[in-house]
């Protein structure tokens, strides 16, 4: 008896050990952050982008959702969700302000080269400026666009926001296509162009455009 045991035992110790890690790894992430709690809006889009390796923690338990993100960060989370190889985008960026040893410089160079942005002035793409609403709206839209990802909520707003005469002219298109899908419409009202984009919003509309999304061409 005790043999068939052993052997039972040794047998499904070798049945695990032929399963790849993910088979046999916890599917619920593991929450690392004492700042993000259960019941908090934005705690599975957190736990979604920190689990699939889009965004890093502010340090090692705390996310900071309501912290804000520079345009370096904000591209190379992009570039991380279309799946991007930093190898395939090193050397010169094309901007003044971005050297290529940078970390997130490859990001900068592919962002530009496929078109989710155009920088911010003459060979300039500011990485450390931090992102507000209107440009992370622009971002958001250029990027779902170019990897046809549907983003239709099935909400329909008619109404402008009350402070649309704020917005830059190069950020209207993408704040209307955004606030019309009820999207970065918190308050229902305004959309606060130059309000703060905050970390867990961007996680929230990262997760919603979900993993691996790869260009129809």
């Amino acid at each position: 008896m005790m043999k068939r045991l052993v052997s039972l035992l040794l047998a499904v110790v070798m049945l695990l050990g032929m399963l790849p890690v993910t088979a046999i790894a916890a599917q619920d992430p593991v929450n690392p952050f004492k700042d993000v709690n259960e019941g908090d809006w934005y705690y599975d889009a957190v736990l979604y982008v920190y689990s699939h390796g889009l965004f890093n923690g502010m340090s090692e338990d705390t996310f900071d959702p309501y912290g804000t993100m520079t345009r370096g960060m904000f591209v190379t989370v992009l570039g991380r969700m279309a799946g991007v190889d930093p190898e395939d985008y090193r050397g010169d960026t094309g901007f003044a302000d971005v050297a290529q040893h940078q970390w997130y410089a490859p990001y900068v160079k592919w962002a530009a080269s496929v078109g989710v942005t155009n920088g911010t002035g003459p060979n300039e793409f500011s990485p450390n400026m931090t992102i507000n609403r209107q440009q992370l709206a622009t971002f958001f839209v250029r990027f779902f666009e170019l990897f046809g990802v549907d983003y239709d909520t099935g909400v329909s707003v008619a109404d402008l926001p009350l402070d649309f005469s704020a917005v830059a002219s190069w950020a209207e298109d993408a704040v209307l296509k955004m606030w019309s899908r009820g999207l970065l419409c918190e308050d229902g009202v305004n959309f606060d162009p130059n309000g703060p984009a905050y970390r867990a919003t961007a996680a929230n509309l990262c997760m919603m455009a979900g993993l691996g999304t790869e260009p129809d061409a």
